[in-house]
């Protein structure tokens, strides 16, 4: 499976990010980094988690960066949908050229379906 290489930070968390020192905005920052990195990972560590790592954060910033987590752990949940989907359907396709040969077949079978319906038709 992919690793995952990003997170979003949307524009609406800009209030709440703008309204804190610089100070805190770092600690958000490096928190959200944290978080986004390890998030889909197999026991990736849980926000309260990577709180407690940052013990200089007032409430507002933890307050915050609950908020973002929030949104970056379902935005990794839905990016694990579907690559584990992704992975599911190249599974049931099997290789390319079992694939190539399975609609091959299949086209033949229509052309010879066709020329028996054609023959049908004529000895009516």
């Amino acid at each position: 499976m992919a690793q995952k290489k990003s997170f979003l930070v949307y524009f609406d968390n800009y209030p709440m990010v703008q309204a804190l020192p610089l100070e805190q905005r770092g600690l958000l920052l490096t928190a959200l980094f944290e978080y986004g990195m390890a998030a889909g990972e197999p026991d990736s560590p849980s926000i309260p988690e990577i709180l407690e790592a940052f013990p200089a954060m007032t409430e507002e910033t933890r307050m915050a960066c609950l908020f973002m987590c929030s949104n970056i752990h379902r935005d990794t949940q839905r990016w694990l949908g579907r690559q584990a989907a992704q992975e599911r359907r190249r599974a049931g396709q099997g290789s390319g050229t079992e694939t190539g040969e399975r609609k091959r077949q299949e086209r033949e079978e229509m052309a010879q379906m066709r020329r028996e319906l054609a023959r049908c038709r004529e000895v009516e």
